[in-house]
Parts: C-alpha cells; structure tokens; sequence
C-alpha cells in the first residue's frame, strides 16, 4: 500500500503562504523576513515552486468545501483560532495531522496526529 503525504498550508488566493502578516497587509518581503526571523517559516525557495515540488512528490491538497467548514463548526472543547478549527477539521476527514501545537495535540477528540516537537 502507497502512503499518501498530506501537508496543510493555508495560503491566500494567489497560491502565497497566508500568515497573520499577511492579514495585516505588508508586503510579502516582509511577511517572509518576519515568519522567517520568528523560526515560523523555513523556505529556501519561493512558496510557488516550494507547492510544485511538493505536489510533484505526491502532496495532496485539500480545499476547504462547505463540509469541513460545518465540521469545523461542530468542534466540541477545541478553542482558539478558526484556522486550527479548519485544519482539525480537514485532518479529521481521515488524514494524520502533524502539528507541534499543543492545543490541538491536547484535544480530546478523535484526531491521529503526530507531534512536531518530538
């Protein structure tokens, strides 16, 4: 049996990773240099030829559709942001999710997951 990859990203429209910077509004060197220089984003390449090659190697994605954002909804006991409630509900249509956020590996429900931070 093949194993399938599968990595959550949440990016904008235009195929550009999204992060709370870009919500803001700078520009995209600067979301870089700033996720980069927190150690939240590692590229060494652009995010475009970054999701060919992924997906060249096997990357699954995943739109966000109607039943994962009433999945997401229904969510019993997990707080905080709605982008973990999109990701935990994309996961929990039978991916493993691998995440070093603890909120969402202390959850409770049935999620498999798989602790970045290990």
């Amino acid at each position: 049996m093949k194993r399938s990859k599968t990595l959550i990203v949440m990016t904008s429209d235009d195929g550009r990773i999204a992060t709370p910077a870009a919500r803001g509004g700078l520009d995209h060197r600067a979301r870089g240099r700033r996720a980069r220089s927190k150690g939240r984003l590692r590229l060494h390449q652009e995010p475009a030829s970054w999701r060919g090659d992924l997906r060249d190697r096997g990357l699954l994605e995943i739109p966000v559709d109607g039943e994962i954002g009433i999945r997401a909804a229904r969510l019993d006991r997990l707080y905080g942001d709605p982008a973990d409630r999109l990701i935990v509900a994309t996961a929990l249509g039978g991916h493993r999710l691998v995440t070093a956020d603890r909120n969402i590996l202390d959850w409770s429900g049935a999620l498999l997951t798989h602790d970045a931070g290990r």
